[in-house]
């Protein structure tokens, strides 16, 4: 019955209308969560009191609210899972994102920085560390923990990606170029975004026939979005400009 679901959940549904126990009704959540009813997996473990919630239930609970969309009520169960699992990682990450997106990136950041006391080299949570510093625009700092993720090992897209943005914020442009170069290749020069801004990079760097190239890149990528390919058009038009701009000045240096 166990891989069941459906005969489960048939089971539980019956003994639960003959007797509404903590463990049956934990046991009916169960068989909604897994067949993706979160609405009614919510609704009947959030009528049971905390203290008699399993770890996996009040997962269970936090998520299915999440799975919803309802982030709101996904913090609130997840704030309360996290005060009695403090060491619950997953989740720790989970609500220090969710706490970054709703604009309470200092409240988020508590819970991440409080976990990394106990354990430094959770990749999921320095994640959500990084990109919740990242959010609050403290770009400083959001360099140095996607550097910490970097030295763990997690060269992914995203955190090479967000590395580079950081830089750029910071206007540590050769830093800039390095990470989002190394990120543009790892998305097999598929990422529109990444090409953008590795190409104002390339030119604020004076690297100008290779930053045209990625403008280039990054205007084919988006040809569908006529906002963003405007934008794009326009920042290729000025450094265009500048470029020629200055090779005219190098070319006649006696009319600067």
């Amino acid at each position: 019955m166990k891989n069941n679901t459906y005969e489960a959940l048939g089971f539980y549904q019956q003994a639960f209308e003959k007797d509404d126990t903590y463990e049956i009704r934990t046991k009916l959540a169960d068989c909604h969560y897994r067949r993706a009813d979160f609405r009614k997996a919510a609704e009947l473990l959030k009528l049971i009191p905390e203290d008699s919630l399993s770890h996996d239930a009040f997962r269970q609970l936090a998520y299915s609210y999440q799975k919803q969309g309802d982030v709101d009520s996904y913090i609130y169960w997840t704030e309360q899972l996290v005060r009695r699992y403090p060491h619950d990682g997953e989740m720790v990450a989970g609500l220090t994102l969710a706490l970054a997106q709703k604009e309470q990136a200092w409240k988020g950041l508590q819970y991440g920085l409080d976990y990394c006391m106990y354990d430094a080299k959770n990749i999921l949570v320095n994640r959500a560390v990084a990109d919740a510093f990242f959010l609050e625009r403290d770009f400083a700092n959001a360099a140095e923990w996607y550097n910490r993720l970097l030295e763990q090992g997690d060269s992914t897209f995203n955190t090479l990606y967000s590395a580079g943005m950081s830089y750029a914020q910071m206007d540590s442009l050769e830093l800039a170029y390095e990470h989002l170069h190394a990120a543009f290749y790892l998305s097999q020069m598929q990422h529109a975004g990444c090409a953008y801004r590795l190409g104002v990079v390339c030119v604020d760097t004076q690297r100008y026939p290779e930053g045209l190239n990625y403008l280039n890149l990054a205007r084919e990528l988006m040809r569908p979005d006529s906002t963003i390919m405007k934008a794009i058009t326009l920042s290729q038009g000025e450094r265009r400009h500048l470029f020629q701009h200055r090779q005219c000045l190098r070319l006649h240096p006696q009319g600067r």
